[in-house]
């Protein structure tokens, strides 16, 4: 979240290409964070509902991939502020939600209401 915040700020091209590169990295790998994280939290779930859970989570993990092309027209070059602004508020909502599931997730099975059994 911070580098994309700094790709809103600094116009230098190199810096910025820097920049951009551990933003992309960070996001790539924030996926395959959240996929395991998911799955580690939902192991007390029936199998039929864990992969459902954990298709959902894949599946919004890559939907920027189709949404994330409009948010850079070209009439927006070179600050580009309305995709990169979208990107941070995005994974601002993201540890947001990772903290209050984290949080729920955590108050939930220390009372035991975790029971899947039919």
């Amino acid at each position: 979240m911070i580098t994309s915040i700094a790709v809103c700020t600094v116009y230098n091209f190199t810096a910025r290409h820097v920049l951009l590169v551990l933003m992309a990295a960070g996001q790539w790998a924030s996926n395959a964070l959240a996929l395991s994280f998911s799955s580690s939290s939902f192991a007390y779930m029936p199998p039929e509902v864990r992969a459902v859970a954990i298709a959902l989570v894949n599946a919004m993990g890559n939907f920027a991939q189709i949404y994330g092309a409009y948010l850079f027209p070209s009439e927006d070059k070179p600050k580009y502020l309305l995709g990169f602004g979208v990107i941070t508020g995005m994974l601002g909502l993201g540890v947001f939600v990772y903290i209050v599931m984290h949080i729920l997730i955590r108050k939930r099975t220390a009372l035991g209401s975790c029971n899947w059994q039919p």
